[in-house]
């Protein structure tokens, strides 16, 4: 058989469709803050990438190029744009023996060639000494395998082999000379891919052959980098440089990324402060659609808080409606997210210039955190409503009360127990006391009440709107606490538990009747029916039991219809027939004949009935003196107490 089983995940799902357009305007609210969290974390993680690649392209500790040469560090070690800086090797060869320098290397920048057209890029050629260099020579034995050879050169990974420096496959016509390309090294996300690299002898002999012209002559170095000892502060040594070779400016490895840097910290005090006015928002639209949510499914509330749930049942109903309706903002903010940032990403890039390219872990690592953020404060927004609601006594709930009782929470202690003897009653009160409070005015509503209802018994309880009826029957049923008194059901003393406990004997032995229909309208007659199963895990899944209710009460044939395609008065049955699935050993119903016709009262009326021939205790609230005639016994109540009691011909 088909598992319609109604868990509360499924019920919280369902709950999505009963506002169809408030839930979109939530979904879009959290699909917009979720699309603004993965980018602001795409962006700052870009950022962070870029910063570091370019502390690990530059190779050294202090880079040394020509005063006035750059204005733009970055320019010089990673721009593409044509570069024509000179200083005298000299320079070199002092810097290298200075205290404090473990290893100096130099570049020269000899040309850059032009792309042929159509945005093929240019490509910058450096010169450099395989046996002094350290910034260039571990990357190239990374992806060679091995070093530079005379006559040979290597290219960046984004060179484009369109250049007309190739006459045929594995050669290339370089400053006037024939090389053999070794090969393209691995791709690095910088400019420097775009770079072509060639031995400094080699450079040596296209100067003294005169194969091409030159700017550079064979005494000059374009930048020098600097690789310190350990213990020797990088930014004395660079005051000490420019102090004693006027010709140079000293950059030391920080200030290469200042401008990253300070960048990437304006930007992140932007994302920062917007992620949180977006969020604060969100929490706002959450906090004000779920208040909305909670207040028009009080009643409901109060109901399944009497069919078994506990406080934590509720809130768990809630959050997961609050998941899935994060879940499909998040969802939708990931594509929106995903888009945007392909857009904004590229300004990124071009002021960071690192065309950065995230892993696939990387990129589910960003989208996951951004969705789980937008879930979480989703469900955050659920939560205080919820709680709010959770404070309310069952019946407060139902009842819909404008004022709310004082209640007694916590857990009671036992005063002894319920009358002992085989013909133990079901219900047995004691000096009952019920009172709410208008400000500093008391307001009773049961007074002193003293009860017994023996099993098997049918007992109406009569009287006029506000005679305190329901509220004394909610309080048989473990609805709403006493502030004073005691209640025993079936030997159990009610004050003695605490609020689970109230809500697990709901669970197994009472079978309520509301004065409404009270159906879950996302669910079926079955679900409805089998949905107190949902609070008690050690019950079997009833189907079987389901379906037969059904077919008793004469719905046979709505087994799977929605509260909206039935009647009032099949609504009610399908009520009635939930009220017996976790096999009660009471049934208390209050006025479940309030608003329905003649016809539909007598059908209620003879279910009752029927139920009562079968042995079922039964305790119904009603105003109307005609039902009573149905009743082994009638009491009467006024002003919250008991004021006749008398047995009718029923039960005479």
């Amino acid at each position: 058989m088909k598992n319609t089983r109604p868990s509360l995940a499924r019920t919280a799902r369902g709950n999505l469709r009963r506002k169809p357009f408030r839930t979109i305007s939530l979904v879009v609210s959290i699909g917009l803050l979720t699309s603004l969290l993965i980018f602001a974390l795409s962006a700052s993680v870009r950022m962070s990438m870029g910063i570091t690649r370019t502390m690990q392209q530059m190779g050294g500790d202090i880079m040394v190029v020509p005063v006035g040469a750059v204005t733009d560090p970055d320019d010089f070690l990673f721009g593409s744009q044509r570069i024509s800086l000179r200083m005298g090797r000299n320079v070199l060869d002092s810097l290298a023996d200075m205290v404090g320098v473990q290893k100096a290397a130099s570049h020269t920048y000899l040309s850059t060639l032009p792309g042929i057209c159509c945005g093929v890029s240019e490509a910058r050629i450096i010169a450099y000494n395989p046996e002094t260099d350290f910034v260039i020579v571990p990357w190239m034995k990374k992806s060679l395998k091995r070093e530079l050879q005379e006559n040979e050169v290597v290219v960046g990974a984004s060179v484009e082999m369109g250049f007309e420096l190739l006459e045929m496959e594995g050669q290339a016509w370089i400053l006037g000379k024939k090389f053999s390309v070794a090969g393209q090294l691995d791709e690095t996300g910088t400019p420097l891919d775009n770079t072509i690299f060639i031995r400094e002898n080699d450079v040596m002999d296209v100067l003294e052959k005169g194969l091409t012209e030159l700017q550079v002559k064979p005494d000059e170095v374009s930048v020098v980098f600097l690789q310190l000892q350990k213990g020797f502060d990088i930014d004395t040594i660079a005051k000490t440089i420019e102090r004693d070779f006027l010709e140079v400016k000293a950059i030391s490895r920080g200030k290469i990324s200042s401008r990253l840097k300070n960048f990437f910290e304006a930007t992140s005090r932007i994302f920062a402060f917007t992620v949180l006015m977006g969020s604060v928002l969100a929490l706002l639209v959450v906090g004000s659609v779920f208040s909305a949510v909670v207040n028009e499914r009080r009643r409901e509330v109060g109901m399944i808080r009497a069919l078994g749930a506990t406080k934590g049942h509720v809130l768990k109903l809630f959050l997961l409606e609050a998941f899935f309706t994060g879940l499909l903002g998040a969802t939708l903010g990931l594509f929106l997210g995903s888009g945007f940032g392909l857009v904004m990403n590229r300004s990124i890039d071009t002021v960071t210039r690192f065309p950065i390219t995230f892993t696939p872990l990387q990129t589910i690592a960003i989208d996951g955190a951004g969705m789980a953020a937008g879930i979480l404060i989703c469900m955050i927004g659920a939560l205080f409503p919820v709680r709010r609601i959770n404070r309310l006594d069952p019946l407060d709930a139902i009842k819909e009360a404008d004022v709310v009782s004082p209640g007694i929470t916590g857990k009671a202690e036992d005063t002894g127990g319920a009358p002992a003897g085989e013909s133990r009653p079901m219900v047995v009160t004691e000096s009952l006391v019920k009172r709410y409070f208008d400000g500093e005015v008391s307001i009773g509503a049961v007074e002193n009440v003293d009860f017994e209802l023996k099993r098997g018994e049918f007992v109406a309880i009569l009287g006029h709107s506000g005679s305190g009826k329901t509220t004394f029957l909610s309080i048989i049923g473990g609805l709403t606490r006493p502030n004073s008194g005691r209640v025993f059901l079936d030997g159990t003393d009610l004050t003695a538990l605490d609020d689970d406990g109230l809500a697990s004997l709901r669970n197994r032995k009472i079978g309520f009747i509301f004065q409404f229909a009270s159906l879950i309208p996302t669910l079926t007659s079955m679900e409805n029916v089998l949905f107190p199963t949902a609070f008690s895990s050690g019950k079997e899944i009833l189907h079987r039991k389901a379906e037969e209710l059904l077919k008793l009460v004469g719905l046979g044939d709505k087994l799977h219809a929605y509260p909206s395609q039935l009647s009032g008065g099949q609504q009610r049955r399908v009520a009635i027939a939930r009220a017996f699935i976790m096999d009660p050993e009471i049934i208390l119903a209050d006025e479940p004949t309030g608003d329905l016709d003649v016809d539909t009262e007598r059908e209620v009326m003879d279910l009752v009935k029927s139920m009562h021939k079968a042995g079922m205790t039964i305790a119904m609230v009603t105003h109307e003196k005609e039902i009573t005639s149905s009743a082994d016994r009638t009491v009467e109540m006024k002003k919250g107490k008991i004021v006749s009691r008398s047995f009718s011909p029923a039960g005479s």
